[in-house]
């Protein structure tokens, strides 16, 4: 199998089901482009440049600490 899935899937398919797919699952931030003579999906990822990781109270984040490190 030359890559993911050739044989079974894009042999026969080509990549338009899957790009369309994910362009139908997630329509606020892919859609379904035509590149390098094949359909692909583009994602634009800027949608989520603005989250920010939130800790649970009390978590301990690095859990055991086998090495001695410390955070400074």
């Amino acid at each position: 199998m030359a890559g993911g899935n050739t044989d079974d899937f894009y042999a026969k398919e080509g990549t338009l089901n899957k790009s369309k797919m994910l362009e139908d699952l997630h329509p606020d931030c892919s859609k379904l482009v035509w590149k390098f003579d094949r359909w692909h999906h583009f994602v634009d990822y800027n949608l989520f440049k603005k989250n920010q990781l939130k800790r649970k109270p009390n978590w301990n984040f690095f859990g055991i600490n086998n090495y001695g490190m410390k955070l400074i």
